[in-house]
């Protein structure tokens, strides 16, 4: 079988994703969210994230669509 991703790649990507669906009795509406994130470890010390997360969180009913690149790093 031929491999799919480069070299660079393999055992280095994290793909997540995630819905939440909860009915709140106190206004009668559902709050839903839909979130995924793409991860890339650059090194044992480094990665870099796409996340996304579109809808209404249940816990603060704030509805969101927002997109979050980042750069982690630790010692």
């Amino acid at each position: 079988m031929a491999d799919v991703l480069p070299q660079q790649f393999k055992h280095n990507l994290t793909f997540n994703a995630g819905y939440d669906a909860a009915w709140n009795a106190l206004s009668g509406g559902w709050a839903n969210q839909f979130s995924t994130a793409l991860a890339w470890n650059l090194s044992p010390s480094a990665a870099l994230s796409l996340a996304y997360v579109n809808g209404t969180d249940r816990g603060t009913l704030t509805s969101s669509n927002q997109v979050t690149l980042s750069l982690n790093y630790k010692q």
